[in-house]
C-alpha cells in the first residue's frame, strides 16, 4: 500500500471514530464517512470492502487509545494494587463517556 493510500486509510478511520465520537454508531456509514473524508462515495470500499471491517479499525483505534492511556496512568509502579486498580476504573470510565 502506497503512502497516499496508508494516509487514505488512516484519514477514513479518523472520520469514522469521530462520527461515533460526535454521533453514535447509528450514523456511521461508508458513505457519510466518504462524503466527510472529502472522497467518492466508493473510495471506502478500497479499503474496506465490508461495513464491518469499518467497524473493526474503528474498535481497533478506540482499543489503542484506551491501552494508551491506561499505560501513561498506571505509570506509577510503585502505587498499590488498589489504587492502580482504581485508577485503571477511572481511566476506562473517561474513555467511556468521551
Amino acid at each position: 500500500m502506497s503512502e497516499a493510500d496508508t494516509g487514505l486509510r488512516a484519514r477514513l478511520i479518523e472520520v469514522g471514530v469521530d462520527l461515533v465520537s460526535t454521533e453514535g454508531a447509528q450514523v456511521l456509514t461508508l458513505r457519510e464517512i466518504a462524503r466527510r473524508a472529502g472522497v467518492s462515495h466508493g473510495a471506502p470500499r478500497r479499503y474496506f470492502p465490508t461495513h464491518l471491517e469499518l467497524l473493526s479499525a474503528i474498535a481497533r483505534r478506540g482499543f489503542a487509545d484506551l491501552g494508551a492511556r491506561a499505560t501513561e496512568a498506571l505509570g506509577d509502579a510503585a502505587a498499590s494494587p488498589r489504587d492502580r486498580l482504581t485508577t485503571l476504573g477511572r481511566v476506562y470510565l473517561d474513555f467511556a463517556f468521551t
